[in-house]
């Protein structure tokens, strides 16, 4: 039951995040089909309509993603500190295992990923004047960081126990798909500089 409790929260609040932040009207508007307005002879005419165009599609998948990736900034402060207990208990009686060096080094850029990840999911959703910036900013701290920490999963493979083999291919795993939203949010940055400016219409 916990278990379950924390998957929904983890998949809920992002969605609840996502819709308080967004702000379609920031992201201008549309030209739509011709609209009959006015009645009469000489009065009757055809105006364009206009409609919200709302963020694209690569920012809105990017900014949902940042946020259930940047949620875990609290729970993940906790964690790191339960994390840093236990290895420092253990460490003069077992030893200290590369994957438990690894990831108690990783830490603390981890959660700094994290809270550049929430900040750029909001800015992107919200249009913010810095958001390319800021989402820029957070891609290449998570390229970096994933990046080595894959690099450190794989040499904790190679120099570890088999034991650890199992939460080495989970963090791989997890850390190579970070690569690609690494990826993501600077395309999401592409796309926000072809974006028309939203005091003015698009065409």
């Amino acid at each position: 039951m916990p278990l379950l409790f924390f998957v929904g929260a983890a998949i809920l609040c992002p969605i609840a995040l996502y819709f308080a932040a967004r702000s379609p009207e920031a992201w201008g508007q549309q030209q739509g089909p011709l609209a009959s307005v006015g009645v009469g002879v000489y009065r009757a005419a055809e105006a364009s309509t206009w409609a919200t165009v709302g963020a694209p599609l690569v920012v809105r998948v990017a900014a949902f993603t940042s946020l259930l990736l940047g949620q875990v900034l609290v729970p993940g402060v906790f964690a790191a500190l339960a994390g840093l207990f236990i290895v420092v208990t253990r460490a003069s009686t077992e030893g200290l295992s590369p994957l438990a060096l690894v990831l108690l080094l990783s830490a603390p850029t981890g959660l700094l990923v994290s809270a550049l990840l929430l900040a750029a999911g909001f800015a992107l959703l919200r249009r913010e004047p810095d958001a390319a910036p800021r989402a820029r900013r957070a891609a290449r701290a998570e390229l970096l960081h994933h990046g080595a920490l894959l690099v450190g999963v794989i040499v904790s493979v190679i120099a570890g126990d088999v034991g650890d083999r199992l939460p080495c291919s989970a963090i791989a795993v997890f850390a190579a798909a970070s690569l690609g939203h690494g990826a993501l949010l600077l395309r999401a940055v592409r796309s926000i500089a072809a974006a028309p400016a939203p005091d003015a219409p698009a065409t």
